[in-house]
């Protein structure tokens, strides 16, 4: 076999133009997220004339993180088997209640780890890359969050429906980050000299990944191991998947023509506005009225002259400023509304109500469907299945699975909680809110209410033999009232009756 370096070299030519298409994106976004393997950092990047790519990509990238990792609950749950579950509670409640509380606390377990390996830091700069470049490689470090590799640093091989076959990623270390056995064979006096380090990670014929490293041809026998598709800690990550190619293309890709023509529009606009800007007085040379007396003047003076030799140079090009600036307002438009700024939710009126506003921004929200439902089972599910091996929780997988609860699922609760609402308040509307509260099932409703916002209404709500139980002790009060009611009705007519007595007693 080939060694590392090579194979790298070999697969890097193939992907030279996806590379060279990234770069551009980056580019019109935020040119420091991808840039050439020979870029350095005191070299200077490319300034975009328009803000609107890098503020774009930015907002996306931080819905995307939000809705994928929320902050403070786990974005995922532990599911058990709901018929091994529904036996359990029937025939031995107390411990069906433990295996729900043992769950709880391994979530929290994992979603605390998430928070202090700092996770959500790289994950922001892994969803900007995906939705600039449209590739981005993720490898979980042990006990340290994750690392974050860009198109220029791997290359990858993949078969027709999309699973990985080979990927090598090259990187730099110095002499002094290397086992003492592979130093010994580097004669090379500088120990701070950059190297460059390839890993390797190949499917082999069992179906499972060979992983090693090498440098200057060397493979690092430390580096040596073997890992199965469920478990290995690279995730080649794409934002749309296509049959047949080896990376993935991002959403800039998709409307690059648009920020091609703002950019462009933008620069002539900044430009144009910087002429128009300039004071220039011309003087006629063959009139009275001399330059220097001119431009010597302060504000207010008196000097002899003709005002008719004296103009000011006009460029005049106002018309077509308009034309190219509501131009660039229109591909504005279009790229806020494809990028989810929050502008793109509000149309152009005074009369904007807040419905329709919810309503736009629940439409531009829909949008993200597709790539939810990627990054789930590329990303989320996975980081799942490696946290767990981290925190070493191991689980029978045909009781208790793993389920996402952010993103695709969470967008699908948001519909079910707009349907309930919109139903409710229909019914109420129509019939009246005494004959809803008589047909309807108040405790399944709240019950409903709470799984579309994903709260956890343990002890939230109260049973229904905590409500019977309050009804039975309210029925007592009541009639423990009437009962002292009567017998102090009851006791006054005696008193009465025996004053009225001795008033028949007395004598005339």
């Amino acid at each position: 076999m080939e060694s590392l370096k090579k194979e790298y070299n070999s697969l890097a030519i193939d992907r030279k133009d996806i590379l060279d298409r990234a770069i551009e994106c980056a580019e019109l976004t935020i040119p420091s997220l991808l840039t050439d393997e020979d870029h350095k950092e005191a070299d200077t990047l490319p300034t975009p004339f328009q803000s609107l790519g890098s503020r774009a990509v930015n907002n996306l990238g931080s819905k995307l993180l939000l809705a994928l990792l929320p902050p403070n609950q786990p974005f995922f749950k532990f599911m058990a088997d709901k018929n091994e579950l529904a036996i359990v509670e029937k025939e031995q409640p107390e411990q069906a209640e433990q295996i729900k509380n043992t769950l709880r606390s391994l979530e929290d377990i994992i979603a605390s780890t998430v928070e202090i390996e700092g996770i959500r830091v790289s994950a922001f700069h892994m969803f900007k890359l995906l939705i600039s470049t449209g590739n981005v490689l993720v490898f979980k470090q042990p006990n340290n969050g994750i690392k974050v590799l860009d198109l220029s640093q791997y290359v990858i091989k993949r078969s027709g429906d999309g699973s990985i076959l080979k990927i090598i990623i090259k990187e730099q270390t110095n002499k002094t980050n290397l086992p003492e056995d592979v130093q010994s064979q580097i004669k090379e006096p500088d120990q701070f000299k950059q190297y460059d380090i390839y890993t390797g990670i190949i499917l082999n014929e069992e179906g499972k990944f060979d992983v090693w490293q090498e440098v200057e041809e060397i493979k690092i026998e430390q580096s040596v191991g073997k890992y199965d598709k469920d478990t290995l800690p690279w995730l080649a990550l794409r934002w749309t998947a296509i049959s047949n190619e080896n990376y993935g293309r991002g959403l800039v890709e998709q409307y690059i023509g648009d920020l091609r023509s703002l950019e462009a529009l933008t620069q002539a606009i900044v430009e144009g506005s910087a002429a128009s800007s300039k004071v220039l007085f011309m003087v006629n040379p063959m009139g009275a009225t001399k330059a220097k007396d001119v431009a010597k003047a302060s504000n207010g003076a008196i000097i002899e002259g003709n005002a008719n030799e004296v103009t000011t140079l006009q460029v005049q090009k106002a018309h077509d400023m308009t034309v190219a600036y509501n131009t660039q307002n229109d591909i504005q438009r279009r790229l806020a509304s494809a990028f989810l700024l929050n502008e793109s939710a509000r149309r152009d009126s005074e009369r904007t109500t807040a419905y329709e506003v919810q309503l736009m921004a629940s439409e531009l929200e829909d949008a993200l469907g597709g790539i939810y439902s990627i990054l789930s089972i590329d990303f989320q599910q996975p980081l799942v299945r490696l946290l767990m091996k981290e925190q070493k929780i191991k689980l029978d997988t045909d009781l208790v699975k793993p389920v996402v609860v952010s993103g695709l699922d969470a967008l699908s609760r948001t519909h079910d909680f707009n349907k309930l609402t919109t139903f409710s308040q229909t019914l109420q509307s129509i019939l009246g809110p005494e004959i809803f509260n008589q047909y309807a099932n108040v405790s399944v409703f709240i019950e409903r209410v709470a799984d579309s916002l994903n709260i956890d209404s343990e002890g939230l709500i109260k049973t229904q033999q905590s409500i019977q139980q309050e009804q039975q002790e309210q029925m007592m009060q009541q009639a423990d009232q009437v009962a002292m009611q009567q017998m102090a009705a009851s006791g006054g007519e005696a008193l009465i009756q025996g004053a009225a007595q001795e008033l028949g007693n007395q004598p005339e």
